[in-house]
């Protein structure tokens, strides 16, 4: 089974995400964040990652949800996913 992280602020392209995920297979968990603050949550919690889908862009109008891209550095940071997959999606 395998477990992917979506972090995406357009409500609209989450729930798309979320839905072409789980459609590929039934062994796909799927865990979404709005936010940064919710990511990093899910990032700190017990499970292990397999897939990091991540927006490049996050709401503008909030300065701790700067981007994607940021978040992307701070997976890197973390020994248990050195090497697992990220994709950036815009």
């Amino acid at each position: 089974m395998a477990r992917i992280l979506i972090l995406e602020d357009e409500n609209t392209s989450r729930t798309a995400l979320v839905k072409m995920v789980k459609n590929i297979s039934a062994e796909i968990t799927v865990d979404a964040a709005a936010d940064l603050a919710k990511a990093r949550l899910l990032l700190g919690s017990t499970v292990s990652f397999d897939l990091f889908l991540l927006d490049v862009n996050l709401n503008p109008n909030n300065a701790s949800d700067s981007s994607g891209m940021e978040f992307a550095k701070e997976i890197r940071c973390l020994r248990q996913y050195e090497f697992t997959p990220l994709v950036m999606v815009t």
